[in-house]
Order: structure tokens, then C-alpha cells, then sequence
């Protein structure tokens, strides 16, 4: 018995090979969409949070500058 052996520059591949492509193919054009789905489905929504241009916005915290500047608030209602 003669194993089946594919060199990509050839023409066509092996019978068992060209199903294993076709199923794997199939198999990912199947998964992927699903799981994008998944994906948009279990995410948060939006938050009502705005931006307003041009306002000053004071906020107290711990200023920490390693391992790289950040301000740490409290948590609260409006966290």
C-alpha cells in the first residue's frame, strides 16, 4: 500500500487530502460566523457616558507614575 503524499506546486492533491482541506474549510466557514455571533450577543452595551468638549473636569485620585502614569479613582456612582 502506497501512502498518498502532496507537493504543493502540483496540480491537483490526493483524494484523502483534498476531503481533509474541504472538511477543515467548511468546518472554519461554519465556526468562525458562529463565534462572531457569539461574540455580538454576550457583548455590554454602550455606556450613556459623554464628552464634553471644552469643559474642565477635576478628578481626585492617587497619581502613580510607574510603570506608567495613570490616576487610580475611587469607585464610585459615577466611576
Amino acid at each position: 500500500m502506497q501512502e498518498e503524499f502532496y507537493i504543493g506546486w502540483q496540480t491537483e492533491a490526493p483524494p484523502s487530502f483534498a476531503k481533509m482541506v474541504r472538511r477543515f474549510v467548511v468546518g472554519l466557514c461554519v465556526l468562525v460566523p458562529a463565534i462572531a455571533l457569539l461574540i455580538v450577543i454576550f457583548q455590554k452595551g454602550f455606556s450613556n457616558g459623554t464628552f464634553e468638549f471644552g469643559k474642565t473636569t477635576e478628578l481626585e485620585g492617587i497619581f502613580y507614575e510607574k510603570p506608567f502614569p495613570f490616576l487610580a479613582v475611587e469607585s464610585g456612582k459615577d466611576a
